[in-house]
């Protein structure tokens, strides 16, 4: 593996895109404030025939075709405006089942990307999702994570995930940090775009992840970070 890491140093990422399609098994509906889906809900597929042609792809990639700098976007009024979704977070965490394992403080975010929703909240594919992640000591951490789909048609999605665990090993890599507002976040970066950003508390860590083409922009990505708001206000 250092061998590996040594050798690539330097050298230019390279993404080869699954060709995944993406899938609605069932229906669904909505009974009062929790949604309901028959069969297995939401997934994404692939044809033995794609398969075949993705694997050749990586093998064989062929050269490297040159990648156009776009324009920069003007930046208006309504460039990267994020919407309103305080309130469907915060109905969504409401419903969700938990137990004493998973108990936690729960943030959602204030504001989401123009394009983006959260998904729906079933029984095999719950939104949040809360869980209990164990450390290297075996020790056990509350966490949860709230799922948003910013592309169906591509199978593209970002989140908001929390966990008690304070230094969980994906913010173990190197990073550079921003004060926005009264938080300090450690920003993540691939190729020049955010993958992660992340905030502390005292008591547990909290970040938004970019979906996997990063197609959230920087500021999408803080912006959505910074509006992080607990789930249940305090009394």
């Amino acid at each position: 593996m250092a061998k590996i890491l040594v050798g690539s140093s330097g050298k230019r990422v390279r993404q080869i895109r699954f060709p995944a399609t993406f899938e609605l098994d069932g229906a669904v509906t909505q009974v009062g404030q929790q949604i309901v889906t028959t069969g297995l809900g939401s997934y994404v597929s692939a044809t033995p025939e794609q398969i075949r042609g993705v694997v050749k792809h990586f093998m064989h990639p062929g050269p490297a075709e040159k990648v156009r700098a776009q324009p920069a976007r003007k930046r208006g009024r309504d460039a990267d405006a994020l919407k309103d979704a305080l309130r469907t977070g915060r109905d969504l965490v409401r419903a969700a089942r938990s137990r004493p394992a998973t108990k936690m403080r729960v943030y959602v975010p204030a504001k989401i990307t123009r394009k983006g929703d959260y998904t729906p909240s079933t029984d095999t594919a719950p939104n949040p999702r809360r869980y209990v992640l164990e450390d290297e000591d075996h020790k056990p951490h509350a966490a949860y994570r709230l799922t948003l789909v910013e592309d169906e048609s591509k199978g593209q999605y970002y989140g908001v995930e929390g966990t008690t665990w304070r230094d969980p090993p994906i913010l173990a890599a190197s990073h550079q940090t921003k004060r926005v507002g009264d938080r300090t976040f450690s920003l993540y970066t691939d190729g020049g775009k955010l993958r992660l950003v992340a905030w502390q508390t005292p008591k547990a860590v909290y970040w938004v992840s970019n979906t996997l083409s990063l197609d959230l922009s920087n500021r999408e990505m803080l912006d959505v970070a910074a509006s992080l708001t607990r789930a249940r206000p305090p009394r």
